[in-house]
């Protein structure tokens, strides 16, 4: 009987490991600065992001999705929309590194204009 009590306290101390929590993840971000390649606008409706391409003068590509809350702006500060971003415009992308899925753009700094 004390052999069986025993075993069951055992089995019960090594399964609380498995439901542990784990820490959440940190958001990893990065800057990335290039040239605008080419720009599909999204749709709210369809809850589709935008996804910009950049290349890097190295001729590193990255896709960027940008959602309604992405915050571009050029180097005056001026606020822009999705569609005030133009192939060709030189940026930087400050972005959060993504394990599954698309990079996701949080601010964006138009620096040609």
């Amino acid at each position: 009987m004390r052999k069986i009590l025993l075993a069951l306290c055992v089995v019960a101390f090594c399964s609380s490991f498995c439901f542990a929590q784990q820490p959440p993840a940190t958001n990893i971000y990065q800057r990335f600065t290039g040239k605008v390649e080419s720009i599909v606008l999204g749709s709210v409706e369809k809850r589709v992001v935008t996804r910009i391409t950049v290349v890097s003068l190295q001729g590193k590509t990255i896709t960027f999705g940008a959602k309604l809350n992405t915050v571009i702006t050029t180097k005056d500060g001026t606020k822009l929309t999705h569609e005030g971003l133009k192939k060709g415009d030189i940026v930087a992308v400050y972005y959060e590194i993504r394990p599954k899925g698309l990079n996701l753009a949080k601010t964006i700094a138009v620096m040609n204009r």
